[in-house]
């Protein structure tokens, strides 16, 4: 009965290094589909001031086109911090304000990132303020 033990522990012991091996691999280089990069964080205080009475989904654009980043629901009229964190956030930006209600849209004016930053965007003036 001992003998079957005795061949499958080699066996179990190759198949846990492997396992062992392709994780650690995995978490070296950050993840599924990582890239080993560190992960940029953009935060956005909108200052909505009561110009638009409604909540409103913010988005963050790539000038360049492609993805978007859903930063979240705005749900106050006053101000508002909404962040996220992904890699390579590098580049020119733009913000989207909108309702769930209307596919209008406010988008702000271009601006600069270098890996993430932090953000201040008044809606009534329109007007995107980088913070240091």
């Amino acid at each position: 009965m001992r003998a079957p033990c005795r061949r499958l522990t080699p066996l179990l012991i190759a198949l846990a290094a492997a396992l062992a091996a392709a994780l650690g691999a995995g978490c070296a280089s950050g993840g599924p589909g990582g890239s080993g990069q560190s992960e940029d964080r953009f935060q956005v205080t909108v200052e909505n001031n009561g110009y638009v009475a409604s909540s409103l989904r913010i988005t963050l654009l790539p000038a360049s086109g492609g993805g978007e980043y859903n930063l979240g629901l705005m749900t106050t009229v006053g101000s508002e911090t909404l962040s996220i964190q992904r890699p390579y956030l590098t580049g020119s930006f733009r913000l989207r304000a909108q309702t769930n209600t209307s596919r209008q849209a406010l988008h702000s004016p271009p601006f600069r990132l270098r890996g993430g930053g932090s953000v201040d965007w008044d809606l009534q003036r329109n007007f995107v303020r980088r913070r240091r």
